[in-house]
């Protein structure tokens, strides 16, 4: 039916949320199958940075929907640890909210605990390298 209408599923609401958001909140699994099988993006990239479906997925303690996510997310093994603004993976998202289930679930899919660090440190050393190619 949504095909029929031509759904754009990436449109946003009043409050900012698209479907596909709405659909990870209730918790309707058919239908995210259905949206990730016509390639529904399930991060929105910001300047490497992203709110995805799975930090809501984990937030929302959406174990099944969290699987069926992290498995499509194979193809595409960066969005496992993209990055809020607020820098924290989905895998920080369920430490923080101590979702057990969710953060296991995360490291069986190789989410990286560090990798917020990481991401820091890199920045830092580009930072301290301009400074000295300033400086010279």
């Amino acid at each position: 039916m949504l095909l029929q209408h031509n759904v754009d599923y990436e449109d946003k609401n009043s409050n900012d949320l698209t479907s596909f958001i709405h659909v990870i909140i209730e918790d309707h699994e058919t239908v995210i199958r259905f949206l990730l099988s016509h390639e529904t993006c399930i991060c929105n990239d910001d300047d490497q940075q992203c709110s995805s479906a799975l930090h809501l997925a984990a937030l929302h303690h959406r174990e099944n929907l969290l699987r069926i996510l992290l498995n499509h997310c194979l193809r595409k093994r960066t969005l496992i640890d993209c990055s809020d603004e607020m820098r924290k993976t989905s895998l920080h998202v369920a430490v923080d909210i101590k979702f057990e289930m969710s953060v296991l679930i995360l490291l069986q899919f190789d989410a990286n605990l560090y990798h917020r660090v990481f991401q820091f440190l890199k920045k830092k050393d580009i930072l301290d390298q301009n400074r000295l190619d300033a400086s010279e």
